[in-house]
């Protein structure tokens, strides 16, 4: 019996221990499983995050694609600086403490070709190539907020455009800058701007040579505005409010140089700082200058802006009263400039419209008040190419009273652009324009290819 018994316990505790360890193992492997999926909801959960990332990275990856394929031009709205020569740089220094790009250089330059049917009246009008413009742009930050921009033009500028200014003073710097940009916490963006400039009362008298969407600038820029194709010397306060910086403001005082006013047939330029460096006879005045502009759209779709300027000189003049030449002490009257300026992109920024009246006058005197005015349109042929853009201008300038032989004058100009970069068409284009001139006697056709390369 004991000897049973004694053969049994083993057997027992073998069976027991076997059924302890099977049931040990079964909670082991349900816990093992529950840890499991545990995991597996927390990887689900993950994975669900990481794809809504994904997704929204995504999004906007297709938008930044979308608008660089649609924007034709980046550089639509009035921007600071050597913001608008963004393309194309050749950078040196770096991002060392307060200096961020110490210098950009940048050239641009452009060949011309010109056919005129009438070459008997202006030196200009003549037949051949030429090179309307070579010009090196230099740009950088100096320290933190203070940056420079230094311009140097090399070919024989205005020798060789349509409109010849009278007595355009050559000169190889053709604008020389230093602007302060503070931080600000009431505006986007605000800068004080100091030197040799552009006047910014017109929006296309802004313009450089190279972003020009015609060959040439309307007439209201040539009559209108000042001499050294709308540069003078003075100090400019810049702002942009609202987001994106949709309200622009700019108020600014120049050296007294005011426009070429043109008498019968004959400059009667015999007035304060004719040219941007203060040459006149007279030049203890300031000439004051303001402009607002409000871009109301600026979306990816469209672009719609509204602009008004303001400027006020005090001029001294020549004249004649019975055969006698009366002193310039005697003359002194205020010359007044209003600008209005309109423009519209759609369709993803294909097509615009731009349009653009000034009116000026000197007061109480006999010289006749200039109008100038244009609309202008064009339309990115995507149809056909997106290198492509055909563009027609209407653009007239107008004398109150007609004592000019030169001053009344309407051209009509219809051109074809290739961007070779539709991006940033102004880094290199070919011009197609052909401009039906009514300009005093001159009653002609003009045909003119330009090839311009900004790098």
């Amino acid at each position: 019996m004991v000897t049973r018994f004694l053969v049994c316990v083993p057997v027992i505790l073998v069976f027991t221990a076997a059924f302890g360890l099977a049931q040990d193992g079964t909670a082991q492997k349900a816990d093992l499983e529950q840890q499991i999926n545990q995991l597996k909801a927390e990887n689900e959960k993950l994975r669900g995050q990481v794809e809504d990332i994904d997704a929204k990275v995504q999004d906007v990856l297709d938008n930044q694609s979308a608008e660089e394929e649609t924007a034709l031009d980046r550089f639509y709205s009035m921007a600071f600086q050597d913001e608008m020569y963004e393309s194309g740089f050749i950078k040196k220094g770096g991002l060392t403490g307060t200096l961020d790009k110490l210098l950009n250089i940048n050239l641009f330059l452009a060949a011309r070709y010109s056919a005129v049917e009438n070459s008997r009246f202006n030196r200009n009008d003549v037949d051949g190539f030429s090179i309307p413009f070579a010009r090196l742009h230099l740009t950088g930050q100096a320290y933190k907020n203070l940056s420079y921009t230094a311009s140097f033009e090399f070919s024989e500028f205005n020798d060789n455009w349509l409109f010849v200014y009278p007595d355009y003073e050559e000169s190889t710097l053709h604008q020389a800058t230093m602007t302060w940009s503070p931080d600000c916490s009431f505006a986007e963006r605000v800068g004080l701007t100091v030197g040799l400039d552009s006047v910014f009362i017109s929006p296309a008298g802004m313009d450089e040579p190279w972003q020009t969407d015609f060959i040439e600038y309307p007439q209201m820029v040539y009559y209108l505005l000042p001499p050294n194709m709308a540069k003078d010397i003075g100090a400019v306060a810049e702002a942009d409010f609202l987001e994106g910086g949709r309200l622009k403001f700019w108020a600014g005082a120049w050296n007294g140089a005011t426009r070429t006013i043109l008498m019968s047939g004959t400059p009667f330029d015999d007035i304060t700082a004719v040219d941007a460096w203060g040459g006149g006879e007279d030049n203890d005045t300031l000439a004051a200058m303001a402009r607002v502009q409000l871009n109301l759209l600026d979306e990816e779709e469209f672009f719609l802006m509204f602009s008004g300027g303001y400027e006020r000189n005090r001029v001294s003049y020549a004249e004649s009263i019975g055969g006698v030449l009366q002193p310039f002490s005697d003359n002194n009257e205020d010359d007044t400039i209003y600008n209005a300026a309109t423009e519209f992109r759609f369709l993803q920024r294909k097509t615009w419209i731009k349009g653009e009246y000034m009116h000026a006058r000197i007061a109480d005197t006999a010289a006749p008040t200039h109008k100038g005015y244009y609309i202008a349109a064009g339309h990115r042929l995507d149809i056909i190419s997106e290198h492509l853009e055909i563009l027609a201008r209407y653009d007239r300038v107008k004398l109150e009273d007609h004592m000019s032989t030169w001053g009344d004058a309407l051209h009509k100009t219809i051109g074809l652009n290739y961007y070779f970069d539709p991006e940033h068409k102004n880094d290199a284009k070919v011009q197609i324009n052909f401009v039906d001139r009514d300009d005093g006697v001159i009653d002609d056709n003009a045909f003119i290819v330009q090839w311009v390369l900004g790098f």
